[in-house]
């Protein structure tokens, strides 16, 4: 997939999950406190608050709830820009529509993830190499989402971009794994760990560790 067309599609797919999440969840009274109407055989969930106003296309679901019908767009009253709307520019309007509430909300975590999840899944979808194995392919499509209705399903954290491009199943790279046979007697077993003989054994590696978990922002 060409990387502007998986730019948009990947935009187009987070959108539809945070949509389909404040949906789901009614936040803010997306739902309850809407105007249901039709335009153009279309139906049309009309959200308003204070002097703004959202019209979101959905249709209702086997789920029995409503979900964004995504190959329409959702219109913002007073929006200027040309550019298609994006998660994280639907979720600043929300915010700015619920002041009262949004102190509630991880504003700010919630914006990060969002942009963070559009960024992972164009690098994914113009880059996704399926496995022929089926376990492995299973894997690489858990990898893609994990979680449904969940807008920041798709982010990953905790890795460096060169660690992603490497570890993350859906990409499909190879990198070597190592294996070590330690002799029972060097085993610590029993109902409670012998902490010095722990700290012995982990000697060796204790700094290495420690530089590489400080680089990853944690701590032993």
């Amino acid at each position: 997939m060409q990387n502007h067309t998986a730019v948009n599609t990947a935009q187009t797919i987070i959108l539809r999950d945070l949509v389909d999440a404040l949906l789901f969840e009614d936040i803010a009274g997306i739902v309850s406190n809407s105007e249901i109407t039709k335009e153009n055989g279309q139906t049309i969930l009309i959200y308003k608050r204070e002097t703004q106003q959202i019209k979101i296309p959905v249709y209702f679901s086997a789920l029995n709830m409503f979900r964004y019908e995504s190959s329409q767009p959702i219109t913002i009253e007073g929006r200027t820009s040309k550019q298609p709307l994006t998660a994280a520019e639907f979720w600043q309007t929300i915010v700015k529509m619920n002041r009262d509430l949004s102190h509630e909300w991880e504003v700010a975590r919630v914006e990060e993830g969002l942009t963070t999840a559009a960024t992972q899944l164009a690098k994914q979808l113009s880059e996704l190499d399926l496995a022929s194995h089926p376990f492995v392919r299973s894997e690489q499509f858990a990898s893609l989402k994990d979680r449904p209705f969940h807008p920041l399903a798709k982010e990953k954290r905790g890795l460096r971009e060169a660690d992603y491009q490497v570890y993350q199943a859906e990409l499909n790279q190879s990198f070597p794994l190592m294996v070590a046979a330690v002799k029972k007697t060097q085993m610590i077993h029993g109902d409670t760990a012998n902490i010095d003989e722990l700290e012995n054994l982990t000697a060796p590696i204790k700094e290495q560790a420690t530089d590489m978990l400080h680089d990853q922002g944690l701590s032993i």
